[in-house]
């Protein structure tokens, strides 16, 4: 057989206009596929935001609630605190009363708190005890007068065992505590927590010319420790006047960096090189700290008469 031959009419118009509309509605259905794929990307992203949010709020909660249990250890010490000193007042006197006194000829002065000495007849400090300053060359009886008045503005009277005033006019003073408990850590515990309290004290003095005093507070400390203290900040001080304060780095155990090279030395531990500036005392003393002034011109960019200017000293 023969293949039929079919003369099929050319296609309608309509028939070409309707196959462009359903072109266009696949197309159209796949943006709005690919927009949806989108859409769920980014409700993906916002469901992952808010469970990073509930991390981090159950994590302030947390921190919250360590906070709140820190606030309530430290309501507790000073309940206890309170109770010492309330324990201390009710309880009957073990030795005669009398009033809180100094070295010199203060009256009710016991040998009990006579000054102690080493092995190598040095003074020993009594490093459980307070220095308090600020005064303006104060008389030795203002001076404890104010220290009675602050321990009563605390309501800590009892712990207050004596006031060393060292000079007939001083502008600081030693506090000494009373410890019940013999631990030293007990002890401590207590001594820090007056010493908070002291430092968070509101106190005017009503003495007359001491009015604009202000007291400041910290534990006694050895003349050995203060040293180390004062040449830790004189050359903290010295690098910040010419570097950036990023720059320079300093360690309570007595060192300092100015751009990461150590500054601050000592004898015992470190050799002196031919320019050496000694640090001193208040009193004119050589501490043992000094500072290597070539070292420092050329890591401060100052001049070798500028820093000794600072600290109005010739090389040795």
């Amino acid at each position: 057989h023969e293949p039929q031959h079919f003369n099929l009419d050319p296609e309608p118009p309509w028939l070409q206009g309707l196959q462009q509309e359903l072109q266009t509605i696949v197309r159209t259905q796949k943006q709005m596929a690919s927009q949806m794929q989108d859409s769920g990307r980014e409700v993906g992203k916002i469901q992952e935001s808010i469970r990073h949010l509930h991390l981090g709020q159950d994590n302030l909660a947390k921190r919250a609630d360590e906070q709140e249990a820190a606030l309530a250890q430290m309501r507790k010490e000073f309940r206890e605190l309170e109770k010492e000193v309330q324990d201390l007042r009710s309880a009957p006197p073990t030795r005669p009363v009398s009033p809180v006194s100094t070295p010199r000829g203060g009256q009710g002065y016991a040998r009990a708190n006579s000054p102690r000495f080493d092995a190598a007849g040095q003074r020993e400090v009594d490093e459980l005890q307070l220095v308090a300053g600020g005064w303006i060359e104060a008389k030795r009886e203002h001076v404890e007068a104010d220290v009675q008045a602050m321990f009563d503005q605390l309501q800590a009277r009892p712990l207050l065992k004596a006031v060393y005033v060292p000079y007939v006019r001083s502008s600081f003073c030693r506090i000494e505590l009373v410890y019940t408990d013999d631990n030293i850590w007990a002890r401590r515990k207590v001594q820090s927590t007056v010493l908070q309290h002291l430092k968070g004290l509101s106190f005017r003095s009503s003495v007359a010319g001491q009015e604009s005093a202000r007291f400041w507070f910290s534990r006694n400390r050895t003349q050995q420790d203060r040293a180390k203290i004062r040449a830790i900040l004189q050359t903290q001080s010295l690098c910040h006047k010419y570097l950036d304060e990023s720059l320079v780095e300093k360690d309570w155990r007595g060192k300092v960096w100015a751009c990461g090279t150590q500054v601050l030395f000592h004898v015992e531990r470190d050799a002196r090189p031919s320019q050496t500036l000694m640090l001193i005392d208040s009193r004119g003393n050589e501490t043992g700290w000094f500072l290597n002034v070539e070292q420092l011109v050329a890591r401060l960019g100052a001049t070798q008469d500028a820093i000794l200017a600072v600290f109005d000293a010739k090389p040795e």
